[in-house]
């Protein structure tokens, strides 16, 4: 994984906000340490069982994030902390969930796991023109929940931006992707609706997922999300199904309609905002887009 995006201070700690620096050789071998004495945890508590061979950290050490198979994991659930710090400090986790936790992140990648579709893949001339919607050129292009590398390399040709970034959710999925893509293509286990990026720092995102097979705060949070992560020249393409109540984009024409309303009133307050393209898409190849979803963290799960 390179490390110029990281000094160039595109990923942030999802809980502190604030740059991650890369651990020296020193401060993965104090790490290991730690870890083989059992002193680290997951942050949904429970304990962590692998060596950690390269990782990055907040600025203030309190969470490391490991990079495993090249893929920088930047969920709050597999952030790296003390036994104190954990999501529940007094709970103790089980083994049945440990071994959940293990099974459903399946980091050392040899279980045999068939990564779940997102959506069906578009078609090259729609791909095409929503690909017209976003900028050709700048500091970072995203995209994000697909298991077709070919939409992916096609989004991606006759670009130039500093940086390439592929995030999913699903650490198989990123996996099926992987070999197929750019080596430049940085990859990172994240959320929707809790993007590890500076403010203002991607400049062309693209999700295949639907944003609207989410429950209605889940899209809210989202949409907050992906508003601060855009730069104000950025632009973004967001698919929905358009058979479901898709909250995000009502919250959206709500924005707009308001701020134009103040552009009458107060002209010198107008500010350049990102755009962002929600594409309506009227099927879907998974039995997770037939009913709207409540995303919650593992943690939570396993509490």
């Amino acid at each position: 994984m390179s490390e110029q995006a990281v000094n160039d201070n595109i990923f942030t700690c999802p809980f502190t906000s604030r740059q991650l620096k890369p651990l020296s050789v020193g401060e993965l071998v104090t790490v290991n340490a730690q870890v083989a004495q059992n002193q680290l945890c997951f942050y949904s508590g429970v304990p962590v069982r692998f060596k950690l061979e390269k990782a990055y950290a907040s600025d203030n050490h309190l969470y490391i994030y490991p990079v495993i198979d090249d893929i920088l994991l930047l969920q709050k659930d597999t952030a790296v902390v003390a036994k104190n710090r954990t999501e529940n400090p007094f709970l103790r986790v089980s083994e049945h969930k440990v071994e959940e936790f293990y099974s459903v992140f399946n980091f050392s990648g040899d279980k045999a796991v068939v990564a779940s579709p997102s959506t069906k893949p578009l078609a090259p001339e729609e791909l095409k023109s929503l690909k017209n919607l976003l900028p050709k050129s700048g500091a970072c292009f995203l995209s994000a929940f697909s298991e077709h590398a070919d939409s992916i390399l096609n989004l991606e040709f006759g670009t130039q931006f500093d940086h390439y970034v592929h995030l999913d959710y699903n650490i198989d999925r990123i996996r099926s992707v992987k070999e197929q893509l750019s080596a430049k293509t940085i990859y990172v286990l994240a959320e929707m609706n809790d993007l590890p990026f500076a403010d203002a720092s991607i400049d062309a995102f693209f999700s295949f997922d639907f944003i609207n097979n989410y429950e209605k705060d889940f899209q809210h949070m989202a949409y907050d999300e992906l508003k601060r992560a855009l730069s104000p020249s950025g632009a973004s393409v967001v698919l929905y199904d358009k058979a479901k109540p898709m909250h995000a984009g009502a919250k959206r024409k709500n924005e707009l309609l308001s701020k134009k309303a103040l552009s009458y009133v107060a002209p010198w307050k107008k500010v350049k905002v990102p755009t962002i393209h929600f594409h309506p898409m009227s099927d879907a190849s998974n039995s997770s887009a037939t009913n709207v979803v409540a995303k919650t963290s593992l943690g939570r799960q396993l509490s």
